[in-house]
């Protein structure tokens, strides 16, 4: 069950932040995000996240504060995650985030020991 939740936390994810997306054309954004994976080498790795040692779902999300609007939505497909706007975070939050989801500032990077995962949108 908690598997389906972090799955469909990861769909929510995505489709809130699809009205992030730009409105190129559906080619040009093909072509810049095929650059971008290559630019930065990135791949599809072996394993799950979930099959990595040490992996467990996540307890605290921190959320971009443009998607406060979601955060119900959220909620739902994650009831045992605390979702947070990270506008409203306290530094004892930021420090225990396991995730994010339109959030990679520096403070948080540097504080949040713990976080495995961050889910950007596309712009």
């Amino acid at each position: 069950m908690l598997m389906a939740a972090a799955t469909n936390l990861g769909v929510c994810a995505l489709l809130a932040c699809a009205s992030a997306v730009s409105a190129q054309e559906p080619a040009a954004q093909g072509a810049s995000a095929a650059q971008l994976i290559e630019k930065l080498g990135l791949h599809v790795a072996s394993q799950p996240v979930r099959e990595r040692p040490g992996w467990r779902p996540p307890r605290i999300i921190l959320v971009n504060e443009q998607l406060h609007d979601q955060l119900p939505l959220l909620q739902q497909v994650a009831p045992r995650a605390k979702l947070i706007d990270i506008s409203a975070a306290t530094p004892r939050e930021i420090a225990a985030a396991d995730a994010t989801i339109g959030v990679c500032s520096a403070q948080v990077l540097a504080q949040a020991k713990p976080l495995q995962w961050i889910q950007w949108p596309a712009r």
